[in-house]
């Protein structure tokens, strides 16, 4: 029984699979070896003059290779310990400084020792100094652990609770050894998607900070200049920031004249509507206190913290323009842009979410580990009304090219 895909209403992405039939009769085979051992069948058409024909059969097998040693590194700031098991069983321990000189000494000694066969490395961590210095080296499997897994094996084996480093070492090449089939390999993203993802992170590390700004600001308004929150939703806007630089105090805005004070609401594209209604609250508005030790210190930490969102607000315009930019560089920007209600906003980050190694994506069901959080909260409340839309696409989501996926313990 084949089962024919069609392109409408289906998340497609164009890789080297782009153009197969799916069969849905799988061989599993399994092997002694540790790791998965599937292999899916994939029939190809080309047309000829109109004509359907089959002309190939491809096999891709997602089997790991034969390592010659398994590391299990417990990192920490200074100092990581290692524990390293051979196919013959024995074990070794020993410590490693945590920089780029030892690292790579270290793994030099391993090559050589090796001869620079395949070497896999348990450790908890996704990204990191460690990572970064470890992904350099092609010889090296590195497969990130969730600190949870190596915390309940601890608990398991070890009741009494204590944490010794030594023994973390050991947990993570134990479970690399006996349960690799649950890890998934650390597989990086292109350079121009890791980029990408990248940026997409640090606009979100500059939005937290500006939000954190934000509600300082918020909380020495609400003693000395209430009526800016009566009259603004969003604190960190840049009318807000000219305004509060301007006239930090009710007592300096009230001293302004009306005239400039509306030339100045005009100047930032506020409503005529709000601009009369705020007017008319600043002539009758009374000033929360006129305690100088309350109104001169907060008029210092206001200055301050506005000066502090202008340099974010300025960063994370630029950074959003450079994120566009390598969004619509990347082959399948078409595809996610095309989301209903996605965006320029959106979609981006979409795109750095689910990044390139698109795999190990099999369903909806499967697709929904790497959104679920922030990115996909926004897109629902963004394309509200048009859910159903977005629901159908990732529901006809076609299979992967690799077996279903275990459950990401990384």
């Amino acid at each position: 029984m084949q089962k024919i895909i069609e392109q409408r209403d289906v998340l497609c992405f164009h890789d080297e699979f782009s153009g197969i039939v799916w069969n849905l009769k799988t061989a599993i085979s399994f092997s002694g070896r540790q790791g998965p051992a599937c292999r899916h069948t994939f029939l190809y058409k080309e047309k000829y003059g109109g004509a359907d024909r089959r002309t190939q059969t491809q096999a891709v097998t997602n089997a790991e290779p034969e390592f010659a040693a398994l590391v299990g590194i417990d990192w920490a700031d200074k100092k990581h310990y290692w524990s390293l098991s051979t196919p013959s069983g024995r074990t070794e321990r020993g410590t490693l400084d945590n920089t780029p000189e030892a690292v790579e000494l270290r793994m030099a000694e391993l090559r050589l020792r090796f001869q620079g066969r395949p070497v896999a490395v348990a450790l908890e961590q996704r990204k990191g100094a460690l990572i970064v210095m470890l992904s350099k080296y092609d010889h090296l499997y590195l497969y990130p652990v969730h600190p949870r897994t190596v915390s309940k094996f601890r608990e398991a084996l070890y009741p009494s609770g204590a944490k010794d480093d030594t023994k973390d070492a050991d947990l993570l090449q134990e479970i690399l050894a006996q349960h690799r089939n649950h890890l998934r390999p650390l597989a990086p993203d292109t350079k121009e998607m890791r980029i990408l993802q990248a940026q997409v992170e640090n606009r979100r590390k500059l939005v937290d900070e500006r939000t954190a700004l934000a509600n300082k600001l918020k909380d020495t308004l609400k003693i000395s200049f209430p009526q800016v929150l009566r009259w603004f939703s969003d604190v960190s806007t840049e009318v807000v920031c000219d305004l509060l630089t301007r006239w930090p105090t009710l007592e300096d805005l009230r001293k302004a004249r009306p005239a400039t004070v509306e030339k100045f609401f005009q100047q930032h594209h506020c409503r005529e509507e709000s601009i009369r209604q705020r007017l008319d609250d600043i002539k009758n508005a009374v000033a929360a206190t006129g305690d100088a030790a309350i109104v001169n210190p907060s008029r210092h930490m206001i200055a301050a913290w506005i000066g502090q969102m202008g340099v974010l607000r300025q960063s994370i315009r630029e950074m959003e323009k450079e994120i566009g930019d390598l969004a619509r560089q990347q082959e399948d920007w078409n595809i996610f842009d095309s989301f209903p209600g996605a965006g320029d906003v959106m979609a981006p980050r979409l795109m750095a979410a689910m990044g390139t190694s698109r795999e190990r994506f099999d369903s909806a069901a499967s697709l929904e580990s790497p959104l679920r959080g922030e990115s996909t909260a926004v897109l629902c409340r963004h394309c509200a009304g048009k859910g159903s839309q977005w629901k159908k696409r990732m529901d006809t989501f076609p299979p992967g090219v690799s077996e279903v996926p275990p459950p990401d313990v990384s």
